[in-house]
């Protein structure tokens, strides 16, 4: 078999075709053969569970001769990294599969990939067809000579419904004659029944509420942990609807035994919020709609939620990840990560004690009179802290001021760390780097003349505290 690559791509595709042969020489040939592909990236690895688009195209004559028949699909590959389809079956690009003559070959079929999903493809594969399916061959064929003719069957009894009988009308025998009841009409006598043409089938009664029909719309603005989708009802089913939404699962054909959600608003056209997700997984949705008649689902969507998980230590925002907040801390979502960004290096080296510049301050202000509200400990209180301070101490080069008035890598929200914030930072201070063994300011106030603060040499305590004239380090943070 031949094969063409196309040199240039990052990832390798292995194609093997499989031509559906018809089981009886005396039915319609199907217009379409199955198709089969391995796909594999650039490390040979499998690509598993993940949504491909291909565009499939019959060449006549040789790997670049003339296109006869193009469509596009787009399929996700199993477990094993294969993808299944069915050529034929797809979005019509140009031709028509039935009009191929196949005894004007030979033919290839030429494989253009996205792995993405879209129609960016990058990856193109040919493969020449060695045989063509009996059936399709002979369906563009010269028809052969006409058979001999059948024996005649027997002619079967008149038919006894009265002339000028149609359809959606029924006949009943009353024990003299015929008698018709056309679709609204009662039987007479006792069997007070009306007879109804449900779907073209007549019924006696009124017709059975059918089950709903709803669509599922594409799923859009996905996340690490949320994505959102929806519906729209096409039709009741003749019945009120009790409920509607959309449910969904990481298995297929997700059910209301599921997650599910049922928004507020319009049957007719609806969207949900899917939240709770994990990061990296396949999910599947289905919109639904329920009537007395019982609960349908809509088609399947299939997405695949990020994986921007952040680790302390990374570069993020002008800065490092510091921390990031665990259940119980003040602030945390388990749908999106917050936490504590340090800047790269010091804002302040420290200097002689009693320096001018870097002091925490204002101890000579109000004598006997701390700061209002620079008391705070706790991790969350460091931006407030750092505020009550330089509102309230017009000291210049105080700790609290060098990391207020800082812009860094075009963000200005930086503060001083209050003393559990500052802690945190000491216990991920190899991960968070550039930190000396000495001490490093917090904006947690004791009193009028001392103020918390952190020694990054080893094993050290935490709840140190020193005079606020104390010229020690500076490290400036900020809240993500």
């Amino acid at each position: 078999m031949k094969k063409i690559i196309n040199k240039s791509a990052h990832l390798l595709i292995i194609a093997l075709a499989h031509l559906l042969i018809n089981s009886s020489i005396f039915a319609q040939a199907p217009q379409k053969m199955s198709y089969q592909a391995v796909i594999r990236n650039s490390n040979d690895s499998l690509l598993i569970s993940t949504p491909v688009g291909m565009r499939i195209s019959l060449v006549q004559g040789s790997p670049t001769g003339t296109v006869v028949y193009s469509e596009t699909q787009t399929e996700t590959t199993n477990a094993n990294g294969l993808v299944s389809l069915q050529i034929g079956m797809g979005t019509v690009v140009s031709g028509t599969f039935a009009g191929i003559d196949w005894a004007a070959g030979p033919y290839y079929v030429k494989t253009e990939t996205d792995l993405s999903g879209g129609t960016n493809y990058t990856i193109i594969s040919s493969n020449e067809l060695l045989s063509v399916p009996y059936a399709l061959f002979s369906a563009n064929g010269t028809p052969g000579p006409q058979g001999p003719q059948g024996l005649t069957g027997a002619t079967g009894p008149a038919g006894t419904f009265p002339p000028g009988t149609v359809a959606g009308e029924i006949n009943y025998w009353n024990g003299t004659a015929w008698v018709t009841v056309a679709p609204g009409l009662s039987l007479p006598g006792d069997q007070a029944l009306t007879l109804s043409l449900c779907n073209g089938v007549p019924t006696w009664g009124p017709c059975p509420n059918a089950l709903p029909t709803v669509t599922t719309t594409a799923v859009l603005n996905i996340t690490n942990f949320s994505a959102s989708s929806g519906g729209a009802v096409t039709s009741n089913g003749g019945a009120a609807l009790s409920a509607w939404g959309v449910c969904w699962s990481t298995s297929a054909n997700p059910t209301l035994s599921n997650s599910f959600l049922q928004p507020n608003g319009s049957a007719e056209s609806y969207s949900s919020a899917l939240s709770g997700l994990s990061a990296n997984t396949m999910y599947y949705v289905r919109a639904y709609a329920t009537n007395s008649a019982g609960t349908a689902y809509g088609n399947e969507q299939i997405f695949i939620t990020t994986n921007n998980l952040f680790a302390i230590g990374q570069s993020y925002q002008g800065g490092i990840v510091a921390y990031i907040l665990q259940a119980g801390d003040p602030g945390y979502n388990s749908n999106v990560q917050h936490g504590l960004i340090a800047a790269p290096s010091d804002q302040f080296q420290g200097g002689a004690f009693w320096g001018p510049i870097g002091q925490w301050g204002c101890v000579d202000i109000q004598t006997g009179n701390p700061i209002i509200g620079a008391d705070n400990l706790s991790y969350g209180s460091g931006s407030q802290n750092t505020l009550e301070i330089v509102t309230q101490c017009s000291q210049l080069n105080t700790a609290a001021r060098i990391c207020n008035d800082l812009i860094l890598n075009g963000f200005s929200d930086w503060f001083l760390p209050s003393l559990d914030e500052l802690f945190l930072m000491y216990l991920n201070k190899n991960v968070i780097g550039g930190f000396t063994s000495t001490y490093y300011h917090s904006s947690t106030e004791i009193e009028y003349n001392a103020a918390y603060c952190q020694n990054f040499a080893p094993n050290s305590y935490h709840g140190n505290y020193s005079n606020k004239a104390n010229t020690w380090r500076v490290r400036a943070v900020r809240y993500f």
